[in-house]
Parts: C-alpha cells; structure tokens; sequence
C-alpha cells in the first residue's frame, strides 16, 4: 500500500509511542507533495517527527 495507508494499517495493529517518517527533500518528494506528514499527524494519536533524507551521490559517504 501507500505509505499513508501502511502508516494507519500499522497504527491499527500495533502499539507505537511515535512515527518516524523519512523523504525526500520537498523539492523532489511527492508524498510531500501529497501532504503524507500532515495527514498522518492528523489521523495518528501519536507524535510524527519527520526527516529529510539528503542524498549524496554513490561513493560519497
């Protein structure tokens, strides 16, 4: 399923203290852009931290 979807089904099944959620930068994410963090922070009991990925090209780490 969507991340959204898996996020709810998982907040059904299990219990959570809080939900971290990893994307892209909001330039090139588009569940950014589908206002994923907000709709779960709304849905969700729970806090929702959310994280930008930043990626380096390979070998750059």
């Amino acid at each position: 399923p969507d991340p959204y979807t898996a996020t709810m089904n998982a907040l059904r099944y299990y219990r959570v203290d809080g939900v971290i959620i990893s994307t892209l930068p909001a330039t090139r994410s588009g569940w950014l852009r589908a206002d994923l963090i907000e709709r779960v922070r709304k849905a969700a009991n729970v806090e929702v931290e959310h994280i930008v990925a930043e990626r380096e090209p390979a070998g750059k780490a």
